[in-house]
């Protein structure tokens, strides 16, 4: 497993002219900082972006612009 920490910049409902079901957009990226620990995901993850849509309400509440985020990568199999 690789865990990441990232910080959630953007937070906006969108329209799809698919799914009129209303999305959450959510966009994130890697944390910096002067934290110990900001420092050290800093310099695993300099750069980069995550952006990801959810039409679960409930989902989206969990974000929240300007809080951090740790984010695990396992292999699906």
């Amino acid at each position: 497993m690789i865990r990441a920490k990232f910080l959630c910049v953007e937070k906006g409902e969108v329209a799809y002219s698919l799914n009129a079901t209303p999305s959450v957009k959510i966009v994130m990226q890697p944390v910096y900082g002067t934290s110990e620990e900001n420092k050290a995901f800093f310099q695993a993850t300099p750069s980069g972006k995550l952006e990801l849509c959810t039409v679960n309400p409930k989902a989206a509440a969990e974000f929240e612009v300007g809080k951090s985020y740790y984010i695990d990568f396992s292999p699906a199999e």
